[in-house]
């Protein structure tokens, strides 16, 4: 049974916000603007139920199209999935995804965790296509370091992603390599707008340093025996930007080749490697090359002038943490 109600009932400052959403929209009444609004959020018939099943659908769909492009593995599909979420017979997945019945809160929740799906997109909608879930779960190097630090290493693999853009920054994105389904379809973006290799002020210089503290710490064997596998890859400047806005999913850009796409997206570096090295070399890009000259520049006031030298300047900062009761 559905429900109706009039626009006049509603407060003033939200009918205004309305009016000028549907002049915007180039709607021809408030009430039809509303009507398709809801139409859109809901999905047919104004069915809640109907819209979230489309909407899980639609998301199950597309990671299956992953798994036979090789971006994700193992290759996910409906079974999987639904071993994934706690159910034994798919069965109960199936009927969600037809809307024969609800999705539950619980397959929700661990739908999203599963897949990084954005909750919000989940829920309400916004977007014809799966939106993901890529905020950053740590503000600089320096807090994903003390948390290593502090928990261990849980991931295998750490990929440093790196625009091609002009001005462009970094990120970092942590992949735990498992065929357990719950685990190894698990991508967090762990600290993004990292510069590296662009011009920077004070505060990116400082970021920049912090970036290669956290490289060092990983390299040395003394402070992680079981360091995660460093990878590097560039990455064209509009997909790093969609994976950052969320229409991308960050597997994406770890994987060599885009959903679809014959040619390679992403192709390997060493770049990364180069803060453990001191020779100065010209490698991908000159704001790249500029900028690690620049870190150069920054260890040599600091009396750093080898790996050694900057592993030992590090063990003694991370020292100086556990002192100040830091860890």
């Amino acid at each position: 049974m559905g429900a109706t109600f009039n626009i006049r009932d509603i407060p003033d400052d939200i009918a205004t916000s309305i009016q000028a959403a549907a002049a915007a929209a180039g709607a021809r009444s408030r009430e039809a603007y509303l009507r398709d609004l809801l139409g859109r959020v809901f999905g047919p018939n104004e069915s809640l139920v109907a819209a979230v099943s489309a909407r899980a659908r639609a998301a199950v769909l597309h990671f299956e199209d992953l798994g036979r492009f090789r971006v994700l593995q193992p290759a996910p599909t409906i079974s999987r999935i639904a071993r994934a979420l706690g159910h034994e017979d798919p069965s109960v997945l199936e009927a969600e995804l037809r809307g024969d019945r609800p999705l539950s809160f619980s397959d929700g929740d661990r739908l999203c965790d599963l897949l990084s799906l954005d909750a919000e997109w989940l829920e309400s909608g916004g977007h014809d296509q799966p939106r993901f879930r890529t905020r950053a779960q740590y503000h600089d190097c320096r807090l994903l370091l003390r948390a290593f630090l502090e928990a261990g290493v849980n991931y295998d693999e750490l990929y440093f992603t790196l625009s091609d853009g002009e001005g462009s920054e970094g990120s970092i994105i942590g992949h735990t390599a498992s065929e357990d389904p719950a685990i190894g379809w698990r991508y967090d973006l762990l600290v993004a707008g990292i510069p590296i290799h662009n011009s920077v002020g004070a505060t990116g210089a400082r970021q920049r340093r912090d970036f290669a503290d956290l490289m060092i710490a990983l390299y040395d064997e003394r402070l992680f025996p079981d360091s995660p596998t460093c990878i590097g890859r560039l990455v064209p400047h509009s997909q790093y930007l969609a994976m950052l806005s969320g229409y991308v999913h960050p597997a994406t850009l770890t994987n060599t080749y885009a959903l679809g796409n014959a040619q390679p997206m992403a192709r390997q570096s060493d770049w990364h490697e180069d803060f453990c090295e001191f020779d100065s070399v010209e490698r991908h890009t000159r704001s790249y090359s500029a900028g690690h000259s620049a870190l150069l520049e920054d260890l040599k006031v600091d009396g750093i002038t080898s790996t050694d030298r900057y592993q030992e300047a590090v063990r003694k900062r991370l020292a100086s943490w556990k002192v100040q009761g830091a860890l």
